[in-house]
């Protein structure tokens, strides 16, 4: 007697909207593997709406801002309606709500500017948040620190000479901002030590006028000026604040895009153990970017779509 092969098909379908909600919540690693179950997974794994979403419920977060750079895998949320800064860990999920501060009940409309920054001291482990506010009527400032696990926020007298641009990043201990305004052909660049707790000012390479980008590479202050988007040629400076505060410049060039777009915006947002940078180099219009893994050694790089999502301001 012949055995007949039975063959079922489930008519049982996941819906895609259901797939989508427990896709985006697992790791980075997970999902990769899960790119092979069926051509309809990995459609979905490589949308950019997906890798916008990954791992960010919007539920959670749709009544909070973003307001500084991610610092150590911490960075800060600002609630939108009592403009309270909370702290969110990206790894663990986990959100803390910072203690009340008087500034944050001055009224918006009587303020110039109010802003965020997050550091980290790699010899203490300490985080803080700092907040500075600037005031309408007369333009004076206040600044405020915050050492995370600390019962209050304390105040800071020295406070920053120039005045400050939104965005800041942080590297080995110290809290960048460039200046809105150029002193003789050169930028200021705003330093808050998180150990010392004081301000200062350095000016960025000679002769370059571009605000250009503030970054960290290898531990280091770095600053990256793009000159001709057409042929991809970028000035990298890099400072050892150890040796001098010299600058050195390298000089690369990046295939950044086949026709450069409107309002182009590049960004160096890491750097690999291996000594590689991490480059976005992105549009408002399309909103679509590229991300280019540079090899500082080789001059070598390599090159994937991404979905662009807008920086972090640090301003509210």
């Amino acid at each position: 007697m012949k055995r007949r092969k039975i063959s079922r098909q489930s008519d049982f379908k996941v819906p895609v909207d259901v797939v989508f909600e427990v896709l985006k919540r697992l790791p980075a690693k997970s999902i990769m593997r899960f790119k092979a179950v069926s051509k309809a997974w990995h459609r979905l794994i490589w949308d950019p709406y997906f890798a916008e979403s990954h791992q960010i419920p919007t539920h959670a977060f749709q009544n909070y801002v973003l307001c500084t750079e991610i610092v150590h895998g911490l960075v800060c949320l600002l609630e939108k309606k009592i403009l309270q800064p909370h702290v969110l860990n990206l790894t663990t999920g986990e959100k803390m709500a910072l203690p009340w501060t008087p500034l944050s009940a001055v009224n918006r409309y009587e303020t110039v500017s109010r802003s965020y920054a997050m550091g980290f001291d790699p010899s203490t482990k300490k985080y803080v948040v700092i907040f500075i506010l600037k005031n309408k009527e007369n333009l004076n400032k206040e600044c405020r620190i915050h050492a995370l696990g600390a019962p209050s926020w304390r105040k800071i007298h020295e406070l920053p000479i120039w005045g400050l641009s939104q965005r800041n990043i942080c590297a080995n201990g110290t809290i960048y901002w460039m200046d809105e305004l150029a002193m003789n052909g050169r930028r200021g660049i705003q330093c808050f030590s998180v150990a010392g707790e004081k301000f200062e000012v350095l000016f960025g390479p000679e002769g370059v006028k571009s605000t250009g980008q503030l970054a960290q590479v290898r531990g280091c202050l770095a600053f990256l000026c793009l000159k001709d988007a057409s042929s991809g040629m970028c000035d990298l400076w890099r400072m050892d604040r150890n040796k001098n505060k010299v600058w050195t410049k390298t000089t690369i060039q990046i295939k950044l895009w086949d026709s450069p777009p409107v309002m182009l915006e590049i960004k160096i947002i890491g750097s690999t153990k291996r000594g590689e940078i991490l480059i976005t180099v992105g549009s408002k219009w399309p909103p679509r970017g590229k991300l280019i893994v540079y090899d500082l050694e080789t001059g070598k790089f390599r090159t994937t779509w991404i979905t662009c999502p807008s920086h972090p301001k640090g301003k509210v």
